[in-house]
């Protein structure tokens, strides 16, 4: 597994768990589609994520 540290690293999956102490949000962000997306600010010492279900068409 491929653990990521650097700033803007990014992980994308169609379900990602995250383990972290707070978080600041939700808010709302705008997509290209009729529906709108959310996003929370995850904070922790160190807050943690991982993808728990991949994209379909990614291998």
């Amino acid at each position: 597994m491929t653990i990521l540290h650097k700033l803007g690293d990014a992980v994308e999956g169609k379900k990602i768990l995250c383990e972290f102490e707070r978080f600041h949000g939700p808010h709302r962000v705008s997509t290209r589609g009729r529906h709108n997306a959310q996003r929370i600010k995850a904070e922790g010492n160190p807050a943690f994520a991982i993808i728990d279900k991949q994209l379909d068409w990614v291998d």
